[in-house]
């Protein structure tokens, strides 16, 4: 019998996910599911509880945990998997964001979504995202004495502004009442509107292969490069709309050489994936990437922001996660 361990982030959506968990558990009791409840603190971490529950060898029992928050907190778990091939995993979406939800369609009815967790036939298996900083710098660009930092992302990795956003949208105070509202488009706006006219640009160098070969770009004044796994980040801007989470491949948009008012323009378009033919719009498809800056830059996973780098490398592990109700 299925037992499912629910991970709640209390603080997910800005505490809307633990009026979630309380429907959720109505549901679980219902149906006379087999389940436990985890809620993290300030001394046992998502990364911890998640690290304890799926570190086990090859001839235990399969793991199923069930994350009730964000993309952060999905982000977060995905990083404590011990062994993948043990472990599957859903999302009940209760936070800010929700672009991982919103890729994958699923149903805003929680009774649907956990009689799909429990359905085995709609486990799917998604490519797993990998990035390495090569280098590491802290929050005033001053390096760091530690090795490549190994992270994993679900939906995207950026460099640059959308980092930068991020970075700055866990400070503003409207963020919590409008995730309440759903209304995270806006928090995401109101924190690059102030952005738009500071000058962050960099240099960068981007490798990759294609079907045509080894490719190397050079790109000088660029706001952002956003290397994606699904199509959605920042809370419903669809920068990537060809990605697909299972396809072995990653789709980035690279942003450069575009004035504060082009981007004003930009933004609607980016909303609804109708940016990628607009001018100083780059886009590409591969397997991998490096991506090299001429200074350090804030890079996010997911839009979990801990380093900024100059140095990343992007890759894949395809189809090494199992994931529920999808």
């Amino acid at each position: 019998m299925m037992r499912f361990h629910f991970i709640v982030n209390p603080h997910g959506g800005s505490g809307r996910a633990i009026t979630v968990w309380r429907e959720v558990e109505r549901i679980a009791r219902l149906k006379n599911l087999d389940y436990s409840a985890q809620f993290p603190t300030d001394e046992y971490h998502v990364r911890d509880i998640v690290h304890d529950l799926t570190n086990r060898s090859e001839n235990d029992d399969d793991i199923y945990l069930v994350v009730v928050g964000g993309d952060g907190t999905l982000n977060v778990a995905i990083n404590g998997i011990v062994n993948f091939s043990k472990t599957f995993i859903g999302l009940i979406p209760a936070g800010s964001g929700n672009d991982f939800a919103r890729a994958n369609n699923l149903p805003q009815e929680l009774e649907t979504l956990l009689e799909r967790m429990i359905d085995t036939s709609r486990i799917r298996n998604l490519d797993l995202g990998v990035v390495t900083l090569n280098t590491c710098f802290d929050d005033l660009g001053h390096p760091l004495e530690m090795s490549a930092k190994r992270l994993y992302f679900n939906n995207a990795v950026g460099v640059g502004f959308d980092a930068d956003v991020c970075v700055r949208i866990s400070h503003i105070k409207l963020k919590n009442k409008l995730a309440m509202l759903h209304l995270s488009k806006l928090a995401y706006l109101g924190a690059a509107l102030p952005l738009f006219f500071k000058k962050r640009r960099f240099d960068m160098e981007m490798t990759y292969q294609d079907e045509n070969g080894s490719n190397r770009q050079l790109f000088s004044d660029v706001l952002f490069a956003a290397v994606m796994n699904q199509p959605y980040e920042g809370g419903g801007f669809k920068f990537s709309p060809d990605a697909i989470a299972d396809d072995a491949q990653l789709d980035t948009c690279v942003a450069a050489g575009i004035s504060s008012s082009q981007l004003l323009n930009l933004i609607p378009r980016a909303m609804m994936g109708k940016h990628t033919h607009c001018k100083g719009i780059t886009m590409s498809q591969s397997d991998s990437y490096r991506i090299r800056t001429n200074h350090p830059v804030w890079v996010h996973t997911d839009g979990e922001v801990e380093y900024r780098t100059n140095d990343i490398s992007v890759s894949l592990v395809p189809g090494a996660i199992q994931f529920l109700g999808l």
